[in-house]
């Protein structure tokens, strides 16, 4: 009990640390607190607890570019939500124990990646939006949902960045209620250049 709660003062006083740091500079701050917590278990939990500007990855069957994020990450492979497969493709008996969602778990994501694409369109001007569905108990499951979007020289904005991350689990009782928990997080990021306000980094 004691080395546990002295691993989860650890990972918090991370955490913690982390919240004082810039948030433009969140993979740099990741790899230095990695210097910090030695333990390969508390490094994983903490990069798990710290959302990161997203990034894309190609799916090289259908050519298709997908977001990252911890809900399709397993060690140094994302699953991409339109093949089902991990990129960078992995040998066959690195994956053993990767999640691979399928029935009805899959037929929700395919759907959500539908969903979530039209609702980008709508109201996004250059979006890449994924959907990513996973299992949490027995009678619950969890998703994420991901938008990401770039400006380039457009009304004074010399480069612009919004990453949105949505995720949430349902979990359900013995008596059949459905319990939602919903955390969303979002970054942005200007470089804004003109007579008005000069030159801005946000």
């Amino acid at each position: 009990c004691d080395l546990a709660s002295m691993e989860e003062s650890t990972v918090k006083k991370a955490l913690d640390l982390n919240r004082k740091m810039p948030p433009s500079q969140i993979p740099k701050n990741i790899a230095a607190l990695t210097q910090i917590v030695e333990d390969e278990e508390q490094q994983d939990e903490m990069t798990q607890r710290i959302d990161q500007p997203l990034e894309s990855i190609q799916d090289t069957n259908n050519g298709a570019s997908f977001l990252k994020c911890e809900y399709n990450r397993d060690g140094d492979h994302w699953r991409s939500p339109y093949t089902n497969e991990y990129y960078p493709q992995p040998h066959s008996d690195d994956m053993s124990e990767a999640f691979y969602p399928t029935g009805a778990l899959k037929e929700l994501e395919s759907k959500a990646n539908g969903m979530i694409k039209e609702y980008a369109s709508l109201y996004y001007a250059n979006p890449l939006a994924n959907a990513y569905f996973f299992e949490t108990t027995d009678s619950g499951f969890g998703a994420c949902y991901l938008i990401k979007n770039e400006l380039t020289h457009e009304r004074g904005v010399k480069h612009g960045e919004w990453h949105s991350i949505h995720s949430f689990t349902v979990d359900e009782n013995v008596t059949g209620k459905q319990t939602y928990t919903l955390v969303s997080t979002v970054f942005l990021r200007l470089v804004i250049e003109g007579d008005t306000f000069g030159s801005l980094n946000i």
